[in-house]
């Protein structure tokens, strides 16, 4: 059966919404541009909500805490990051304010510059990855847009990955039927913002996928 999908009692038009939680993230955005499309702001608001709802939760952080990342952190001289000092950085920035600036595609999800105030996201892309009408792991699009924003604020606070991810290995088989969902095995055990997107992937497919 399918899991239903609660309802998001927000203010669509609300550019300054933040959702506090547990751990305090309240990451506000700042404004929402869009050139191609009157349409698609309604989904900014309530995909930093979710955004908010993710990083303030425990299942979330106690995936983080588990894993030991690469130095992927341009602005330290590591070897390795514990998750812990991935969650205390985040919690330094959990007040930033963030631009959203909607494009219709490119080569990748979203585009993010480290310390920057604005963060691109591409529809054509992300529809195509997570929101496919076949797909029974399909997401509503508001979903979809938090896991890619979730991934971008990773390279905000200063994480980057240290090679650009190759997704050609399809993910192991699990109790669901997801349709062409590929990773790339040799980034995805530590790379900090690659990691953190298929978490945040991982928690909606139980929440919306259909099961065998």
């Amino acid at each position: 059966m399918k899991i239903k999908l609660f309802l998001l009692s927000i203010c669509l038009t609300n550019l300054t919404y933040s959702q506090t939680g547990k751990y305090g993230v309240a990451i506000r955005l700042s404004g929402f541009e869009c050139s191609f499309s009157d349409t698609l702001e309604k989904y900014a608001a309530p995909a930093f909500k979710i955004m908010n709802e993710i990083f303030n939760s425990d299942q979330f952080r106690d995936s983080i805490k588990k894993i030991t990342f690469a130095a992927t952190n341009k602005w330290k001289n590591k070897t390795a990051i514990p998750g812990t000092e991935v969650l205390a950085e985040l919690d330094k920035h959990k007040n930033d304010e963030w631009k959203l600036i909607m494009k219709e595609k490119s080569g990748a999800l979203g585009e993010t510059v480290p310390g920057d105030d604005k963060t691109k996201a591409y529809l054509e892309n992300i529809l195509y990855d997570m929101c496919r009408a076949d797909d029974p792991c399909k997401f509503p699009f508001e979903y979809a847009l938090a896991v890619n924003l979730c991934h971008e604020f990773m390279h905000h606070i200063g994480y980057v990955h240290h090679k650009n991810p190759k997704d050609t290995t399809p993910i192991p088989s699990n109790p669901y039927n997801c349709k062409d969902v590929f990773y790339d095995p040799s980034v995805y055990p530590k790379d900090i913002a690659y990691r953190t997107g298929w978490i945040v992937y991982d928690i909606f497919v139980v929440r919306f996928a259909t099961k065998k």
